[in-house]
């Protein structure tokens, strides 16, 4: 507040009515020696891009025109010629941000649609796997990374519990058939086997143990039978 009183006070006191008036970094008494308008011969600092008035770095125009017209200095200093500029350039602004705020309301709409499509799409692909429907397969593209990554983990999961599906499918017939043979063999067809391999070693192994079994009843019933004779 005593910078700004200060300001005030130079810029009246100083700017008008002298045939060299201060220049804008002298009456705010700045030490920016970075800032482009430093010991400036130009009065029109206001329209220098990335000045650092008050300690902080002007890279928005219209951030700048804001904080400089609350200035005595832009006030005494602005003219016809300068404020026709700054109407050109505060334009210029405000058609580039319409022209971003109309490409971010596209895109958030675009992205607004691709939410709900998607999403219908996983929201349908878990109520199939979830009906023990595993036949699941949407695809993955997508610009949303996030969605492309939960169809992804969607697609997963079908073909993980497919993988279980048909593993347990697999083990409910070779079980079936085992126990077929052994009934069979319990009834005296020592000619019984269990047939088929199986990409489960488990029950591949199994079935050459049920068949070895069966191969040994039958030669030991065969070797008492000759005893017997």
């Amino acid at each position: 507040m005593e910078i700004r009183e200060k300001n005030i006070s130079d810029c009246q006191g100083t700017v008008r009515g002298r045939n060299t008036p201060r220049k804008c970094w002298e009456v705010i008494d700045c030490r920016e020696q970075e800032c482009p308008a430093y010991e400036s011969e130009n009065l029109q600092c206001w329209l220098i891009s990335e000045t650092r008035c008050y300690h902080s770095i002007q890279n928005n125009f219209l951030d700048k025109i804001e904080l400089c017209i609350g200035c005595d200095f832009f006030v005494d200093n602005i003219d016809v010629k300068s404020i026709k500029e700054t109407l050109k350039i505060v334009d210029g602004q405000f058609k580039e941000f319409r022209r971003i705020v109309h490409e971010r309301d596209n895109e958030l709409e675009s992205i607004g649609i691709e939410l709900a499509i998607s999403l219908s799409e996983v929201f349908e692909a878990l109520r199939k796997i979830a009906a023990c429907d595993p036949s699941v397969n949407i695809p993955e593209d997508s610009p949303i990374e996030l969605i492309s990554m939960l169809k992804h983990v969607v697609n997963k999961t079908a073909e993980e519990i497919k993988e279980s599906i048909n593993l347990s499918h697999e083990f409910a017939i070779c079980l079936a058939e085992h126990f077929d043979v052994l009934h069979r063999v319990s009834r005296g067809d020592l000619n019984a086997r269990v047939s088929g391999g199986s990409s489960v070693e488990l029950l591949d192994s199994l079935r050459n143990v049920t068949n070895e079994m069966i191969v040994d009843i039958s030669a030991d019933i065969s070797k008492r039978m000759s005893m017997e004779e």
